[in-house]
């Protein structure tokens, strides 16, 4: 997420509690204007309609009075930057999979390193996109489709 894409997510959780950050307003008004947040969901800055439960407008509200306007602004994961689904080792291991047969399909590299017993029980369930193309295995660029649903693969011949 860009700093811009950070500030639109802060200026819009402002915008849903500005009305609720004074002092003065009364149990009845808050009681209403949650009301009108759930009749009239606003649009978030990614153009999902989102209805706020409660307790996001309250961590939000906490968080303006902690920290202002900064702290509402989404966090950088911890792990930014990092792959996430396997590990560097099982990463190197798969791209020479793959540069050692071109050819060979994503879902081929899977299913080879399925059947490694090292392997077999470091890969997540699910693993989604695992893709290569001309570019690397950078996360850039990449292409191709793993399908992995309760231990069947589809489209794939080791």
């Amino acid at each position: 997420m860009t700093n811009a894409e950070r500030d639109a997510w802060a200026l819009f959780r402002y915008r849903l509690i500005s009305p609720l950050l004074d002092p003065a307003v009364s149990a009845a008004d808050r009681a209403a204007y949650w009301a009108f947040l759930r009749d009239h969901p606003p649009t978030t800055p990614d153009g999902q309609v989102w209805v706020p439960s409660s307790r996001s407008i309250q961590r939000y509200c906490a968080a303006y009075r902690a920290g202002g306007l900064d702290a509402l602004r989404p966090q950088r994961r911890r792990d930014h930057g990092t792959r996430r689904a396997f590990s560097d080792p099982l990463w190197v291991q798969a791209v020479a999979l793959k540069r050692e047969v071109p050819e060979r399909s994503a879902d081929q590299v899977y299913l080879v390193k399925r059947k490694s017993p090292v392997w077999s029980k470091k890969i997540p369930q699910g693993v989604g996109n695992f893709l290569f193309d001309e570019k690397g295995p950078q996360g850039r660029g990449l292409r191709g489709l793993w399908h992995h649903k309760g231990g069947h693969h589809r489209g794939a011949s080791p």
